[in-house]
């Protein structure tokens, strides 16, 4: 009776076995493929080498010794090392490098050198968390180890091998007499082997399942894990950034009413009272923009330390902080530009990470990753010529997409309003000089001049670029490569050569109101012209001629373009002003706005006003467009355009203001703020910036 008790526990012991080597394996299995399928994501990542065989090594020790204690001891020591170092893995994991360096290790072991990857794979989005695969073997290790520990408590002597248990059969007693029954092991019949073979099977199937559910478990807790560590660790640009937004409930405090569709347009007409003053330690710009039905100015500052970088958003109708955006310093990156500009955005650049901020709320709105430049460092490109080092607040054209460039590494396009990479163009001539600018009546598209490229210039037409379908998700999928637009789809338009005889300098971009209005200067026997030409699409190109200045060795000191869409300029010498026709140098009218006072700044507004000094039907002599003007003192100026179809009549100065009038050691600007009103007058002096704001 003993023996039979023992034989029948000996089998099922066998049954165990079965059951739970197969599940170990089918464990280690799930955890370590898993990451190699489809189905758990792309940001579910994969565990290194060093983490992986550890766990497949305990499971090897755990099967083949068959339960010994020397087996199972060393797997549970192998299986803790799999443990300890796929936690280590999860926690270690460098986001930081990860985040900077714009393309997956893995990659930049495969493609070492940087013109050796594809076009295509030089923009990857990044969700940057710490990939869970370590962390489900980690689980999985877990698992083992667990089993170890209990195979040594409850184990006194290993199983023996996996071969049939055949029921016992009594042996014939003896003759001397009534001593305990003794059993004898038969040989095995062909029934017996089936019927031990299908109980194997069922324990081994029932392992496989339990394992894979196991695994699949291991696989969900580490996918959970890995959530709430990003949660704990914040956004990934978290360890760069960090962001104060607006509150709620100051989000439309002060802002002016706004229909959604038309632009801003409204100048102060009399700008004689100081709404405020303030002196800021960097650089600042203007951002004028509306959300829903309220609209303000933003006036974005720069401010640096030995230790950060702030982005502070003020309002500009009273000079109240309203946001701000902190950029640590860092070893492995700091700030290289902020770009503001018409529209809600401000895009700021950090290293190979831009940042969009909403500049009516100053939240985070988006990010994207750059790749590594191999010459020089990422920057912006501008309506006007930059020169290196690159300033660090620059301002852009209104439109829906910036563009960045790397020396010769090629030109990305971004979406202002989330900064996703959305389309890109490889290096085309070698080195080159960018510059881009878009159309006032269609923002959407653009022209990108390429100035000293191999001897050659071209004006490209940029085309609106639509972002790939898993860039509209709500989430964009982490580590998979988007298919990007080429930027440069459209044919170039080459910028003419100079006539014979004269050699051209560099070439900028005027307006893009309707076409592309192009300027440089000639130097033609000694003698310096300026010359223009209006480039418009690559048919026409070739019949387009330029159009040299009148007068020689004469360049203004400010030009500027006008709102209306065409090609008007307003151009200040000295303390004289004049709207010149962009096409053949024409003067339309000239004022001189206080004599003796050099112009240093213009605004202006495409809106009809009415003069308050006429009558309602006194006709469309009355209607004028205002202009506003900064003198060198800081005297602010309006003038009165008049709009008249026919013929030219001299501009008037409808009003004068000293209010703004102070001593100014370095360099004048002006900002206007079309929503409020508010004229920004600066006073830049050796990198800080004194604001005061005029209003009516």
């Amino acid at each position: 009776m003993v023996d039979e008790v023992q034989a029948e526990r000996a089998q099922k012991a066998r049954l165990r076995a079965s059951f739970l080597f197969a599940a170990t394996v089918a464990l280690v299995v799930a955890a370590v493929v898993t990451p190699w399928t489809p189905w758990p994501g792309d940001d579910f990542g994969r565990a290194p080498w060093w983490v992986w065989s550890p766990l497949v090594a305990a499971v090897v020790l755990f099967v083949t010794g068959m339960g010994e204690r020397k087996y199972t001891a060393w797997a549970g020591v192998v299986g803790g090392a799999a443990l300890a170092a796929g936690v280590v893995s999860f926690l270690a994991w460098p986001r930081e490098k990860v985040v900077l360096d714009g393309r997956r290790d893995d990659q930049v072991r495969a493609r070492p050198w940087y013109e050796d990857v594809p076009p295509d794979e030089w923009h990857r989005v990044y969700a940057a968390a710490p990939p869970a695969a370590p962390l489900a073997c980690s689980l999985a290790a877990a698992v083992v180890l667990a089993l170890c520990v209990v195979m040594l408590v409850r184990r006194q002597r290993p199983w023996v091998a996996l071969g049939p248990d055949l029921d016992p059969v009594p042996a014939p007693a003896t003759a001397t007499g009534s001593g305990p029954q003794e059993y004898e092991r038969p040989y095995a019949t062909g029934a017996t082997l089936r019927r031990h073979a299908r109980r194997a099977m069922a324990a081994g199937v029932a392992g496989v399942l339990v394992g894979g559910l196991l695994g699949a478990g291991a696989t969900f807790g580490a996918s959970g894990l890995q959530r709430e560590r990003r949660e704990a660790l914040g956004p990934w640009w978290g360890q760069l950034a960090g962001s104060v937004p607006v509150p709620e409930d100051r989000l439309d405090e002060g802002a002016a009413e706004w229909d959604g569709k038309s632009h801003f347009v409204r100048l102060p007409d009399r700008p004689e009272r100081v709404a405020w003053q303030r002196g800021f330690k960097g650089p600042v710009a203007l951002s004028m923009c509306g959300r829903g039905e309220r609209a303000r100015g933003t006036l974005v500052a720069l401010e640096e330390s030995s230790r950060h970088s702030v982005i502070v958003g003020h309002d500009a109708r009273d000079g109240t902080r309203r946001w701000s955006v902190t950029v640590r310093r860092q070893d492995t990156a700091e700030l290289s530009q902020v770009a503001v500009g018409e529209g809600c955005t401000v895009l700021v650049l950090i290293g190979t990470v831009v940042l969009a901020v909403d500049a009516y709320t100053g939240k985070v709105e988006g990010s994207s990753v750059l790749p590594q430049a191999r010459h020089g460092a990422w920057h912006f490109i501008t309506p006007a010529p930059e020169k290196y080092p690159w300033p660090r607040l620059v301002s852009l054209s209104d439109a829906e997409y910036a563009h960045l460039t790397a020396w010769d590494d090629g030109i990305v396009a971004v979406r202002r309003s989330d900064a996703e990479l959305v389309a890109w163009a490889d290096r085309r001539y070698g080195s080159c000089t960018h510059l881009v600018d878009y159309y006032r009546n269609e923002p959407e598209s653009g022209q990108l001049l390429m100035d000293d490229c191999a001897g050659r210039s071209a004006v490209a037409v940029l085309p609106e670029p639509e972002a790939p379908e898993e860039l509209r998700k709500e989430r964009p999928p982490a580590y998979r490569l988007p298919p990007l637009q080429p930027l440069l789809a459209h044919a170039e338009m080459p910028v003419p050569a100079p006539p014979r005889g004269c050699r051209s300098g560099p070439l900028r971009i005027l307006s893009a109101s309707v076409t592309t209005l192009v300027e440089t200067e000639w130097d033609c026997a000694g003698k310096a012209y300026r010359a223009r030409i209006s480039l418009s699409d690559s048919d026409s190109a070739r019949f387009q001629r330029w159009a040299k200045s009148p007068v020689a060795d004469a360049a203004p000191d400010v030009t500027f373009v006008r709102s209306g869409g065409v090609h008007h300029l307003l151009e200040a010498w000295g303390d004289t002003v004049k709207m010149v026709d962009g096409d053949n140098f024409d003067v339309w009218w000239t004022v001189v706005p206080r004599r003796g006072d050099p112009v240093v700044g213009l605004a202006d507004s495409d809106v009809i006003v009415r003069d308050r000094r006429g009558q309602r039907d006194a006709g469309r002599g009355d209607l004028y467009q205002p202009i506003l003007v900064l003198t060198r003192s800081g005297t602010l100026v309006a003038l009165a355009d008049p709009y008249e179809a026919e013929g030219k009549q001299r501009v008037r100065v409808t009003a004068s203001s000293d209010v703004a009038r102070q001593p100014c050691a370095g360099k004048r600007g002006l900002l206007a703020d079309k929503i409020s009103g508010t004229a920004l007058v600066l006073c830049t002096t050796k990198g800080r910036t004194h604001v005061t704001a005029v209003t009516d």
